[in-house]
């Protein structure tokens, strides 16, 4: 009888150390959950980075104007060509072609 008193005791205590441990184990997967999530967020940020670099490396910029060239009639409306009339004042030097002579 002494023998199972005994055993009652030890599976007595022993229950009270697996709640306590089944406690321990839910915050250490809760902990591990919340670390996988942040992760996993952050993964998915980088991986945003990583798609708008490539398209924006990758993706073909269409101009809103025409660019002028020296001998291209004036966009002012003038008739005369670019050179003779606002190339020197600067006012389309934003769509002005670069000509480069070899």
């Amino acid at each position: 009888m002494e023998e199972n008193k005994n055993i009652m005791d030890f599976v007595a205590a022993d229950n009270v150390n697996a709640a306590e441990h089944e406690d321990t184990i839910k915050e250490l997967a809760d902990a591990k959950a919340q670390k996988e999530a942040e992760d996993k967020k952050k993964a998915e940020e980088e991986f945003n980075k990583l798609v708008e670099a490539y398209v924006d490396a990758h993706t073909q910029r269409i101009r809103e104007h025409k660019k002028i060239s020296r001998n291209d009639p004036c966009p002012c409306g003038s008739g005369k060509k670019y050179k003779n009339c606002c190339l020197d004042s600067g006012k389309f030097e934003n769509l002005v072609k670069v000509e480069r002579h070899k």
